[in-house]
């Protein structure tokens, strides 16, 4: 709200010109001014200028997707009435094109999420969805929640009449560690979350205790804890192909590999040390990782159908007026544990997922980049208006399969039906 005040000479006359709400709207008598709904607009701009979304995911049959951001909220939205008509894809033509593409048709659109719901105060981290429990699942982990579990039916259902959904069916949380003189240290986040394809209905949580956990989602009890890095879990990847096999990246730059059917884990694999100056990673074109290079690992992937091989990404350089800080993807041939080709990036990366024979990333820099999986060569670069990414997924059931999403600095959720461009953005407020 604003009052401006005219000065006629000496005289102070006290005229209010204008009031304006927080929207811009201006009215004349102050007694219509609404105290609540202008706090509500205010925090609602606020929001939006510093939104930052940080995971996202499709549901299984590929008809919704659900992000969720760094004030521990979830969003849904149904894809279908934003995908109809074929005036998304480049070049196409139909008896109403007007010619302004798909943005003019979304403009009537309400861009904004079907269902909200706040699920704490604390960043949601990951998002998966997992067939257990009589169905499927929508997983969500965070600094402050552990691990969380929806049913899907109860969401949609919540979709469909408005109504904000229940508590959690299922809670898991991470071993607290013991500290000095017995004293517990506060729950470890859980910075990412993997299904696991190999014995019970689990999903595997990367901490920030430097240990990844297999909960049983049946109990919610820890089936299997897995030590041996040396810092905090920034990612992991499992893959039905490969039922035995759980990837875990972290913050000391280190791929662990573990076997669900033995212990210990089969190998610790060293991307940035194996990749400093090696004729691999000079050969893909980005240029060869300087020697003596520290960094994190933030994402993993293993290779389709079982092909034993690993893709990981992540960051180097401390920044900040240090060392120029850098970005990596590296491959590994999973039988022989050797690092096969690596290629230095601009910056740093900071998830990634696959798509048909492709490699998608999302970094400190303003777009969405798709690499080859067999040789690392660039292909594609799409401009976001995120400045930094975060959130990742792409779609892999019915209809609208291969879509990319993509979200982070934003209040807005970018959506990748083509290669090299953005067909619309859904709006998380």
């Amino acid at each position: 709200m604003t009052l401006d005040w005219q000065t006629q000479g000496s005289q102070h006359q006290r005229e209010p010109v204008a009031w304006v709400n927080a929207d811009g709207t201006s009215f004349t008598e102050p007694a219509a001014f609404d105290a609540a709904a202008q706090a509500e607009a205010l925090n609602r701009i606020r929001r939006r200028e510093h939104a930052i979304v940080l995971s996202a995911a499709f549901s299984p049959d590929g008809a919704y997707l659900v992000a969720a951001n760094d004030a521990g909220r979830v969003a849904i939205w149904e894809l279908a009435p934003y995908m109809r008509g074929t005036s998304w894809l480049p070049h196409s033509t139909s008896d109403d094109d007007d010619g302004e593409g798909d943005d003019a048709n979304n403009q009537s659109l309400d861009m904004t999420p079907d269902l909200s719901f706040q699920t704490g105060g604390g960043a949601i981290n990951c998002l998966r969805f997992v067939t257990a429990l009589d169905g499927n699942c929508l997983l969500l982990c965070g600094a402050d929640t552990g691990a969380l579990a929806w049913h899907w039916r109860v969401l949609l259902e919540c979709v469909e009449t408005g109504e904000c959904p229940p508590e959690a069916h299922v809670t898991l949380r991470a071993p607290q560690t013991a500290g000095h003189r017995g004293a517990k240290l506060p729950l470890p986040e859980v910075n990412a979350l993997a299904v696991t394809y190999c014995g019970t209905e689990g999903v595997v949580g990367a901490c920030g205790d430097a240990r990844a956990y297999k909960w049983d989602l049946r109990t919610g009890g820890v089936v299997r804890p897995y030590a041996g890095h040396a810092a905090y879990l920034l990612s992991a990847a499992t893959a039905p192909a490969a039922q035995q096999l759980l990837v875990t990246g972290a913050s000391d730059g280190v791929v662990g590999v573990w076997d669900e059917r033995a212990r210990p884990e089969v190998a610790f694999l060293h991307p940035l040390s194996d990749a400093a100056g090696s004729s691999s990673s000079a050969q893909q074109g980005g240029g060869g990782l300087p020697a003596g290079t520290a960094g994190w690992v933030s994402g993993v992937q293993l290779g389709p159908g079982g092909s034993g091989w690993l893709a990981c990404a992540g960051g180097y350089g401390e920044g900040g007026g240090g060392t120029a800080a850098g970005g990596f993807l590296a491959m590994f041939h999973l039988p022989t544990q050797k690092l096969t080709s690596a290629r230095a990036l601009a910056a740093p990366v900071n998830a990634m997922d696959l798509c048909d024979d492709s490699i998608i990333t999302v970094g400190d820099e303003a777009r969405v980049s798709r690499w080859g999986w067999c040789h690392l060569g660039h292909e594609s670069s799409t401009r976001v208006t995120a400045k930094s990414g975060f959130a990742l997924a792409v779609n892999r059931s019915g209809p609208y399969a291969g879509v990319v999403a993509a979200g982070g600095r934003s209040p807005e959720v970018a959506i990748c039906i083509v290669p090299g461009s953005v067909a619309f953005s859904l709006a998380f407020y």
